[in-house]
């Protein structure tokens, strides 16, 4: 019975120390130095090929080929991988991985070095069935350096966090500023001279647009991501506008039913006044290609409001009003600023005076 005892304690320390020199022999493949890997250096492209011989990621059963590359302290990078290899990339310093495949799916990957030193970018298949050849390069990536910005100029940055950069503004005018990404839901903001503007997809897509009038002077514009979430390559442009003709910053006054207003939204809701004679079914509309457009109406005992009810992002109320006068409030979501149209259309209809009722979007 000892005997048997001796033995089992004999095995089991030998399937520990099996154990243990396995994960010593393990460990050291994974802290391979970089020095050990092939250098690849920034605008000089280098051809691999990922096979079975290649080093094996225990986690997923794909295979991997490392490169060492020296970069300095806030030096961005974007590396990509071209070729017949489903490639993803992964980043390294010391063994810490800083940086992994992008939730996009592509064999690219845009970094920051936290500080000197010799880092390590894995080229792995995909999947742990992907092989084939590839090449891989590595090229600087433009970092905004703190400067400011004027109209007619335009930066390309790449960033994780937001920016605070200072606009420049010589003459009066309008000016068209446009921050768009394909890395990120890009935001916009604009604050100086009493202009607070923002901005999120009004350039389109997940773009963003603001349309201001400004007087020399510098402004604080804020780049960043939506609800925080900022990581990788922008551009931010900024322009003179023409607006088209009769068009003006919007200012208050009394909106003419079959006149319609087209104006420059600055951020601030604008009140018009609508006189209604006798009556009638009304429809009012906001619309504009620029801006998220909120509408909203008040007098004699109603008030609505409408954000979306037009088409895309335009508003839109349809309801039956008494006799009276009536202030409608034109603003739009999220303090945007552009130009947008205003009108309003009455008629004799069927219908019970002031129901407040709107039409379906």
């Amino acid at each position: 019975m000892v005997v048997g005892q001796q033995g089992e304690t004999m095995r089991r320390k030998g399937v520990a120390l099996a154990l243990g020199v396995g994960m010593v022999v393990g460990g050291n493949a994974c802290a391979q130095d970089a020095g050990e890997f092939k250098t690849l250096s920034l605008g000089q492209p280098i051809r691999g090929e990922i096979t079975s011989s290649d080093h094996l990621n225990w986690s997923d059963g794909t295979r991997s080929e490392r490169y060492s590359i020296t970069l300095a302290e806030g030096q961005a990078v974007r590396f990509a991988t071209t070729g017949p290899l489903s490639a993803s990339l992964s980043f390294f310093l010391e063994g810490e991985l800083l940086a992994g495949p992008t939730a996009r799916g592509s064999a690219d990957l845009v970094v920051r070095a936290p500080r000197d030193g010799q880092y390590v970018i894995s080229v792995s298949g995909r999947e742990a069935s992907s092989f084939g050849p590839f090449t891989l390069e590595a090229g600087a990536q433009q970092v905004y350096d703190g400067g400011e910005i004027r109209a007619g100029e335009s930066l390309v940055d790449w960033a994780d966090s937001s920016r605070s950069i200072p606009l420049h503004i010589e003459r009066e005018g309008v000016y068209a500023i446009r921050m768009d990404s394909e890395a990120f839901d890009t935001t916009l903001s604009l604050e100086g001279g009493g202009v607070s503007l923002s901005s999120d997809d009004s350039a389109g897509g997940t773009d963003s647009m603001i349309t201001a009038a400004l007087v020399p002077g510098t402004y604080k514009l804020t780049t960043d991501g939506f609800m925080g979430r900022m990581g990788g390559e922008y551009r931010l442009r900024v322009s003179s506008r023409e607006l088209p003709r009769g068009v003006e910053v919007a200012t208050a006054g009394t909106l003419v039913p079959g006149t319609p207003v087209t104006a420059l939204h600055q951020g601030v809701p604008v009140e018009y006044r609508l006189l209604v004679p006798s009556p009638a079914s009304a429809v009012i509309t906001m619309d504009s290609g620029e801006i998220d457009s909120v509408l909203v109406l008040e007098g004699e005992g109603v008030r609505l409001e409408d954000d979306d009810s037009g088409n895309a992002l335009n508003a839109r109320i349809s309801t039956v009003l008494a006799p009276g006068e009536y202030t409608l409030h034109a603003g739009s979501y999220g303090r945007n600023g552009g130009v947008f149209t205003l009108s309003a259309s009455l008629s004799e209809g069927p219908g019970r005076e002031g129901d407040g009722g709107l039409d379906a979007p």
